[in-house]
Order: structure tokens, then sequence, then C-alpha cells
């Protein structure tokens, strides 16, 4: 049964309850489909067979296969993507109309029937690494590598050991962990009736659910190779705290212009690159801060946690209203974890991105409308909430 609940998108179950949600645009040529997992249970070794299981995807005839579908969406300016991050697992693709149908068939083979033998996950490995360039570069490995110091499953490399995967597959590939979104030119009860017939009837391998779970508490900072990061614990996802708690990152670290952009990079010239990234773990939105510094160069205060804290106590309100503007400008995609993020101006939505919004936030307990309450939120939030937010983050305690 069809449920109307915002303008434009309409939410239903499948048979066996996995939530899809979609987004009916008229004239549409493509249609963008977006299937996620949740995966902030994770432990290292866990993440580790999921990459095994996305390296089986890419071998032998599924190669072939995942090599035509993608060929469809660059002649429509769409791409197909499969990645992993610290808390889901996403297989996007924006593709012709008529090739929908081709699409699930494709996906549904991949999801339902993995071929986990440990010569396929190495054989799928190794052409994955041939056409995913991105995220292979020696910084953003450090990058990711820094997460994973600081308790994220992030820069995990597929594990060889075919048990491992096969039990990675069994516990993270579950209806209950699952989410479809479908933005297009569509007829809502033709998605449904096309995605129940290859999906309704799956009940996963394992009974029982996937346990979100946060990062190791205890460690809260972390030094890889020339990048120094430290870990802010957020609040919940959809709560009333994590508008403020997004302004106040923002603030921080988020461009040339933000407050530790401005000391680190010009007024002490001691680090060259700096950025955040986001995900949830344990319900709650975390973000890791990271700079690479200058060798011999230190900051101040000692360590970059201390620097955020006296940075947040000494937030300006142009601070906030350079913050608001960037954060309301823009819709995520593509960044690694968050509700917002970079690339495409409010109010010009593309599929794909569509898709992928609808779907973190089914995933995540914001709910339907969770997005809007959130840009709400941050055109209302006040220095002092932002950086209460922020210290409250930042705490050993958090």
């Amino acid at each position: 049964m069809l449920m109307v609940a915002v303008a434009g998108l309409e939410v239903a179950r499948l048979s066996n309850g996995i939530p899809v949600l979609i987004e009916n645009r008229p004239g549409e040529d493509t249609i963008a489909f977006c299937a996620m997992l949740r995966t902030d249970g994770l432990s290292l070794d866990e993440a580790a067979g999921l990459e095994g299981v996305v390296a089986s995807w890419y071998s032998g005839t599924e190669a072939l296969t995942l090599s035509r579908l993608r060929h469809l969406a660059a002649q429509t300016g769409g791409e197909l993507t499969i990645r992993t991050a610290a808390d889901r697992f996403v297989f996007a693709a924006q593709v012709p109309k008529e090739s929908f149908g081709l699409l699930v068939s494709v996906l549904a083979e991949l999801w339902l029937h993995p071929d986990l033998r440990k010569e396929t996950v190495a054989d799928g490995g190794r052409e994955r690494k041939r056409i995913q360039l991105f995220g292979n570069e020696p910084l953003s490995i450090q990058i990711r590598s820094l997460a994973r110091d600081l308790g994220w499953p992030e820069a995990v490399a597929p594990t060889g050991d075919e048990r491992r995967v096969r039990a990675a597959y069994a516990k993270i590939f579950r209806p209950e962990a699952a989410v479809f979104a479908v933005v297009g030119d569509v007829n809502s009860d033709a998605v449904i009736e096309r995605l129940n017939r290859s999906f309704g009837f799956w009940q996963g391998r394992v009974a029982g659910r996937l346990q979100a779970q946060g990062s190791p508490r205890e460690k809260r900072e972390a030094e890889v190779g020339a990048f120094v990061g430290a870990r802010l614990v957020g609040p919940e996802v959809g709560s009333s705290e994590l508008a403020p708690f997004l302004v106040g990152v923002t603030a921080l670290m988020e461009g040339k212009g933000s407050v530790l952009g401005r000391t680190l990079r010009y007024e002490r010239a001691v680090s060259y690159q700096f950025g955040t990234l986001e995900a949830v773990r344990g319900g709650r939105l975390e973000a890791i801060l990271y700079a690479a510094f200058e060798p011999g160069a230190e900051l101040q205060d000692g360590t970059l946690l201390e620097e955020i804290r006296r940075a947040a106590r000494e937030l300006t309100e142009g601070d906030l209203t350079r913050a608001k503007a960037f954060l309301l400008s823009q819709v995520q995609f593509g960044r690694p974890g968050g509700p917002l993020g970079r690339s495409v101006p409010r109010g010009q939505v593309k599929p794909a991105e569509a898709a992928y919004s609808h779907g973190w936030w089914q995933l995540f307990g914001g709910g339907l409308g969770g997005r809007e309450r959130l840009l709400e939120g941050i055109e209302s939030a006040t220095v002092s909430e932002v950086r209460d937010a922020l210290l409250a983050s930042a705490s050993g305690g958090a």
C-alpha cells in the first residue's frame, strides 16, 4: 500500500518489509536507483568481509554486466557507483528508463546470489582497483587510515578468508538493514511490482539484526603520516541538536574561510590541507576533523582536539553566517557521510542525489521530512547552541 507522505514522495514496503521511497518526476528520461545497507555496527573484520563481498561483484561475468550498466549510465550523463563507508554500503545507478528492469535484475543477482569463492574475490578485487581510482590516492588513503585508527571501519582491505567473507555477507545483507529509493518518471505500482518480483521473497541467511555500535570512546585523536585527526561524537540523527553540530563543524573546518582554516593555513602557516569526514556510528553523527602539518610544525595548544575546543569558545555570528550559507546552498551526495554536503545547489537536486538523500534519511532514522527539518534547524541555530554542541562532542566523556 502506497502512502503520499510529502509532496512528490511516496513510501511503500516490499513483501519482506524493505522500505521503498519513490519520487515521481514526469518528463525525466532516466531513472535513478539507490540501494543502501546500514553498516554502522561493523567491526574491522566484518568490514574486511564486506569489502570481499563487493570485490566479488566485479569478477567474471558479473564484471561484464556491470560494465554494460556503466556504459548505459554514461550515455545518459549518469553513473553507476558501488561503495562502502564507515556506516553504509551503497549501490547507486542512473540509467535510461527502459533499462530499469535490467538494473534491478543485475542487482538482484549480485545481491542475492554472489559468488564468494576466494579466487572470485581476488579476481574481482583486481578489477575493482583498475576501474575505481577515486579514494586510492596516497593522501586519501592516509585520511581514511586516520579514520580507521579512530575506530571507523575505513580503508579496510578485502579479506582473502572465504569463511569471513561468507559470514560478513550473511550478517550484513538483510532486509531490515536495507532501503531502496527510486527517482524518475515512473509508475509507483509498476516499480513496487518489479522490485517485489526480485526482492520481495528475500529473508537473508541469518536471523537477528546487526547491532549499531559507536566508535571506541577512549580514542579521540590519532596521527597517520602528515595528518592529525580528532573525532567528535555528535548528537543522534534526527535530534534537534544535529543542526547546531553540523553548523559548528562547518564553521570550524569547511573551506579556507573556516575558523581553523584561517588559523592553521594563513595566520600560523602550519597546515596545507584540512577537512572533515562524517559518519553515523551507534545512531550518532560523528565527525573526524583532520589537518596535514608541515614537517616540524606544531599546534600552539598541544593537540587538535584542544584547538577545536578553543575555536568553539571563540565562534562569532560572522562564522555562523558563513557556515549556514555554505550548508543551506548545498545538498549531500558523494561526501563520505552526513546528511548534507556538496556539489548541487538547493532546489536543483538531480535524480541521483535525490535518491541517495531519500535513502539516507530513511536508513538512519531522520524519517520523511527529516532533511527539511534539518535545514530549518540550520537556519535558526544560535551561537550558544553551536558552541554547546561542539564542546559536548569534543568532551572525553561523550
